[in-house]
């Protein structure tokens, strides 16, 4: 029967990850999230990834941390239950000495489309990436907060995020927990939100209406210094500006 036989093959699949191209993970993912449990999925994840460290000082083709996590978010829709995929990039964030900071952040920047893609590179975006977003910020807010509010959200905003129902829930829901940032203004929603058309602005700010004091006064610094280049017209108006 096909369970079988697919167990069969992970328990001969974990032993070679080690050795295996990151085509071969690629292709084994599904059936390693389907058998395995979170614990030995971690190991299999470990293992994958081991070679590719051994090996950094020379090209390789074995898999660093931040393919296997760009590999996971790619998975075909439908492959693997949502559940499952989730609770696998949560066996990825645990591993803390695995996939740090810096893979995450590669990770991240490597699945997000250049600026100007349109419609067509949002549709590329992986349906789990906000939610990898927050959990990638609330491990390691120090290092990557800011990068995510600089790089990672405005572009989403250029990107039109709002048109693609799951991506936009997660957008809103990322503003909502980590928005306001940790007290200072690098590592805020703040640019992505002004970025907004108003009627947009207006569903953040009902969805997380505790922003909209903090984004207004930061608004109001941009007017006092005349930096509203990056601010939708419209959007002061919304904050009574």
């Amino acid at each position: 029967g096909g369970d079988a036989a697919d167990a069969g093959a992970v328990a001969f699949l974990v032993p070679a990850l080690g050795a295996a191209t990151s085509q071969q993970v690629a292709a084994a993912l599904p059936a390693l999230l389907a058998q395995l449990d979170d614990a030995a999925l971690a190991k299999a994840f470990r293992r994958a990834v081991a070679a590719h460290a051994a090996a950094a000082h020379r090209t390789t083709t074995a898999l660093s941390a931040a393919d296997l996590l760009v590999q996971l978010h790619r998975l075909p829709e439908g492959a693997v239950p949502m559940k499952r995929l989730n609770d696998a990039l949560n066996v990825c964030l645990s591993a803390r000495d695995v996939f740090g900071p810096l893979a995450l952040r590669d990770a991240l920047d490597r699945m997000l489309p250049a600026a100007d893609a349109g419609a067509a590179g949002l549709a590329t975006v992986p349906k789990p990436f906000l939610r990898t977003c927050i959990l990638a910020v609330k491990t390691y807010s120090s290092q990557l907060a800011a990068h995510v509010a600089a790089a990672v959200l405005p572009r989403l905003v250029k990107l039109s995020v709002w048109t693609d129902a799951d991506l936009w829930k997660g957008f809103l829901m990322y503003c909502k927990l980590l928005g306001a940032g940790s007290g200072n203004d690098d590592g805020t929603c703040f640019t992505a939100a002004l970025g907004l058309p108003p009627p947009q602005l207006q569903k953040l700010l009902a969805f997380a209406p505790k922003l909209k004091l903090p984004l207004k006064r930061h608004a109001e610094k941009l007017v006092k210094a005349r930096n509203t280049d990056g601010v939708v017209p419209g959007a002061l108006k919304l904050l009574g500006l």
